[in-house]
């Protein structure tokens, strides 16, 4: 007999077996057996929750008749594996074994959900201010779901403020500002969980744009550096020039891949004075003052400014709406001459004193006063009437009182005035003649025919042409009358420059190339300072030390020399800042387009030999470099000309009326140089005249280029004379693929800086058009 705690034993196992047998847990659930008539009823496998539903047996229990048949145990879809239905199994009845039918699994939903991968793409180069696009489409997920981007800027150059735009994007932008390394990263994520971040790094370099040509009133290159912030390589006619010291410093005019510059050297070194953009109209020194003209902001008028080099210390002089020019110093007064505005139809010289703000003018509404010169008490100036008739006139300063010099019939002009003498040219005769006036007692004289003079307020030194071709330079001692000749020849003696006991000129040869020479009144000795290939001019003679300008023929680019003794050894001032032609034509994978000034080749070495040009579209062809070219029909030195004049290409240039309006009729509204402009009607640019590109017939290193198939009218000129609807802009492909444009309407601002808004936006949305093509 089985105890009562057997059969509750019993009955707990098989509770335990029916529970597993039934368990939704990674397994179909177990069949059910019914009852009924030893009926074995069917199993039903409920969801499993991942690994395979197994469907038990359904177990048919003892009946009164034949043997319970175990119906087909359905195992339910589980999470993942198939269920499987294992046969039911007939309990032990009156009858047969009933069979159990297979059970029937359905399909699992899959794998787990994995994380996605974050490919921010591959390390980059890239240019300041221009865009950059960031590539993260590689990104991927192992599911295929859908991505969302997250990207951050995780570091930038010091000082940056660069920002990424459409940071949730695939391909987001930023538009450096700094050269140096950006470092970005991704996340990217499914819905439900992201990915590690991924890094990218962009290293940017410095946008760097090369313009030939912008020697006279460098517009072009002072627009892109202030416009874009780009740098620019520009190797100018004159890079360094016009030299001036005082005591222990030198100073000149430097314009040598940027806005121009005054830069001071001296015993605490190498100082930039005037950095700070514009065109520096001229400059003067007295003591450790430096007094010049500067329209820092480009489109405004010039100031004057005093600098001083022991304290660095910079004072504003003159800041009107108009224009300032010529400044003189005698270290305590600076003089000049204002440009009344509109219309430049009147000029005035102004008086301001450093140490006490104490000012003068000399103002006479029926005349235009102009280029004062200091000495000492004394301002000596040139007064224009509204005949032409050209006077020298005296100011002295302490009393406030005005006096003629010379009122001769005619014109009178090219004054100077150094120590107790003013000396100026009176051409009355039509042959200029030089004179003297004594400012203490009135004392005049007259010195002779002359060419170029110079004088220090005791000595004068000119140049005199003898009738049978030969040239001579004179010393003439003012207060004696003494002179005596100093060099003669058939070369061109040429601006003479005379401090007590020196003297130095330019001698030009006829053929080529010029030397400086120096004379020593005390040894009667003349030596050469600089010679051979190029260049040498500018002499100057400042506290017993030389100073010129020295160029290289091939380039005509100017450096600044110094020399302290004849015989010496000269030393570079100006270099390295140097920058040639040559150089460009070798490093031309440091630029992203190159600029074609108006002033290409104006001859005496004042720009860049039409056969560099042509060397430098060559080489610019070859690397893939876009260019631009802004020309005119005012003079044969812009690329059109050059190209038709070597008979590379033929491009119809036709002279217009100079007062017209220069306006153009956007052909290609939507193209990105007409950008932030309105193009829905004729375009005015400018008043001046422009060149017209109708025709176009090149070859170029023996490749014909017969009207290129791929060339673009951008615009036609407006209603504006005889151009009307003729190419005004154009672009077309080199042999080698590389983009060019030509602009006709840009002379007059490349020449003369009739710089408008429109003119600044259309130049500088050409520029970053042809920098941002890729090469």
């Amino acid at each position: 007999m089985t105890s009562l705690r057997a059969l509750l034993f019993m009955g707990w196992v098989g509770l335990v077996f029916v529970t597993l047998a039934c368990s939704g847990d990674d397994m179909s659930g177990g069949g059910d057996d019914a009852a009924d008539d030893g009926d074995g009823g069917t199993g039903h496998g409920d969801a499993g929750d991942g690994g395979p539903g197994d469907g038990d047996a359904g177990g048919g229990n003892a009946g009164d008749g034949d043997a319970g048949d175990g119906d087909a145990g359905d195992g339910d879809a589980g999470d993942g594996d198939a269920g499987d239905g294992d046969a039911g199994d007939g309990g032990a009845g009156d009858g047969d074994a009933g069979d159990g039918g297979a059970g029937d699994g359905d399909a699992g939903d899959g794998a787990v959900n994995m994380a996605p991968t974050a490919d921010a793409g591959a390390d980059a180069s890239g240019f300041t201010h221009l865009a950059f696009s960031l590539d993260g489409s590689g990104s991927s997920d192992p599911e295929d779901d859908g991505l969302t981007y997250d990207w951050e800027l995780k570091s930038a150059p010091a000082g940056s403020t660069a920002l990424l735009s459409d940071a949730a994007t695939a391909s987001p932008g930023f538009v450096p500002d700094l050269p140096g390394a950006y470092v970005f990263s991704l996340v990217v994520g499914d819905g439900t969980l992201d990915s590690a971040a991924d890094e990218v790094t962009v290293t940017v370099s410095t946008t760097k744009v090369l313009v030939v040509g912008d020697n006279f009133a460098p517009g072009l290159t002072d627009r892109i550096v202030s416009g874009l912030g780009w740098e620019v390589d520009s190797p100018y006619g004159f890079n360094a020039f016009e030299p001036v010291a005082s005591g222990s410093f030198v100073a000149w005019e430097q314009n040598a891949g940027g806005p121009e510059v005054l830069v001071a050297e001296g015993s605490g070194g190498r100082i930039e004075v005037a950095p700070h953009g514009g065109q520096i109209a001229g400059i003067h020194a007295s003591g450790d003052r430096l007094v010049f003209s500067n329209n820092r902001a480009l489109g405004t008028s010039g100031d004057i400014y005093a600098y001083t080099i022991s304290t660095g210390v910079e004072v504003v002089i003159a800041n009107t709406s108009h224009e300032e020019q010529v400044p003189q110093t005698d270290g305590d007064w600076v003089v000049w001459h204002e440009l009344i505005l509109p219309g430049y139809t009147d000029r005035n010289i102004r008086g301001y004193r450093i140490s006490d703000g104490a000012t003068f003018d000399i103002d006479d509404p029926e005349v235009i006063e102009e280029q004062p010169e200091l000495a000492g008490d004394y301002v000596v100036y040139q007064e224009e009437d509204l005949s032409g008739e050209e006077d020298i006139y005296g100011y002295r300063i302490s009393t406030g009182t005005r006096f003629p010099i010379d009122t001769t019939t005619g014109l009178q002009n090219q004054h100077q005035a150094a120590g107790d003498y003013a000396l100026w040219f009176d051409r009355s005769s039509g042959t200029p003649t030089l004179k003297s006036y004594r400012l203490s007692d009135g004392m005049g004289a007259t010195l002779g025919a002359a060419i170029q003079f110079h004088h220090d307020g005791t000595h004068v030194a000119y140049t005199r042409e003898e009738p049978e071709g030969t040239y001579n330079l004179i010393i003439r001692n003012l207060s004696t009358g003494s002179e005596s000749t100093v060099a003669t020849g058939s070369n061109y003696l040429l601006n003479p420059w005379v401090e007590t006991p020196f003297v130095a000129w330019t001698e030009q040869h006829p053929t080529d190339g010029a030397d400086v020479m120096a004379y020593d009144f005390d040894t009667t000795q003349s030596v050469a300072l600089a010679s051979g290939p190029g260049t040498q001019d500018r002499a100057r003679v400042i506290e017993g030390r030389f100073y010129w300008t020295e160029g290289v023929q091939s380039d005509y680019a100017q450096d600044v020399f110094v020399l302290a003794t004849p015989g010496g050894q000269k030393r570079n001032l100006s270099g390295p800042g140097s920058f040639r032609v040559s150089d460009a034509i070798e490093q031309l994978d440091r630029y992203r387009a190159i600029v074609f000034g108006d002033n290409i080749d104006s001859g005496g070495g004042l720009g860049v030999r039409s056969g560099q040009s042509l060397a430098l579209l060559d080489a610019a062809d070859s690397a893939g470099v876009p260019m631009l070219a802004l020309n005119s029909d005012l003079n044969d030195t812009c690329l059109a000309h050059i190209f038709d004049n070597e008979g590379l290409y033929g491009i119809g240039v036709d002279s217009v009326d100079a007062t017209a309006i220069v306006a153009i009729d956007v052909s290609v509204p939507g193209h990105p140089i007409f950008e932030g402009l309105s193009t829905g009607s004729t375009l005015a640019l400018h008043t001046g005249s422009s060149s017209v590109m109708e025709e176009f017939v090149a070859t170029l290193d023996g490749a014909a280029l017969d009207a290129p198939s791929d060339w673009t009218t951008l615009a036609v000129f407006g209603p504006a004379g005889e151009q009307t609807g003729k190419d005004a802009i154009v672009t077309f492909s080199l042999p080698m693929g590389t983009l060019v444009m030509m602009d006709g309407t840009g002379d007059l601002a490349d020449r003369y800086m009739y710089w408008n808004a429109a003119r600044e936006t259309l130049y500088l949305n050409q520029v970053r058009y042809l920098a941002g093509l890729p090469r």
